[in-house]
């Protein structure tokens, strides 16, 4: 496996994935001024995002498959609620709910 790491501007290059894990907001500009120089290579490609935010949907439009990192934060937000109450399990259906219900609420505005 090769990994290259590309500042924002960069031209996206061929490969299987390309990931992001920007916070929403910190790449907005990128995705105003048209997402990325060219389409995101070949159409299996992944976006792989933390967050739904602007870059993600400019990724999308050029033809990536976005998949939403939701379950990645749940389960490393699971663990923290462990570790910080010691309550084992966490709510994770609760916490999936309420998690839910925050991303509907945003996506409504």
């Amino acid at each position: 496996m090769t990994i290259e790491l590309e500042p924002f501007g960069s031209e996206a290059r061929d490969g299987d994935l390309l990931i992001s894990t920007v916070p929403a907001g910190a790449a907005d500009f990128q995705a105003e001024r048209g997402g990325f120089p060219r389409p995101v290579p070949p159409p299996c490609s992944t976006w792989s995002t933390t967050l739904a935010h602007p870059l993600a949907q400019a990724a999308s439009r050029s033809g990536a498959v976005v998949v939403s990192g939701f379950d990645l934060l749940l389960h490393q937000a699971a663990r923290q609620v462990e570790l910080m109450t010691g309550i084992k399990p966490a709510p994770l259906a609760a916490m999936r709910q309420a998690g839910q219900a925050e991303l509907a609420r945003r996506a409504a505005c």
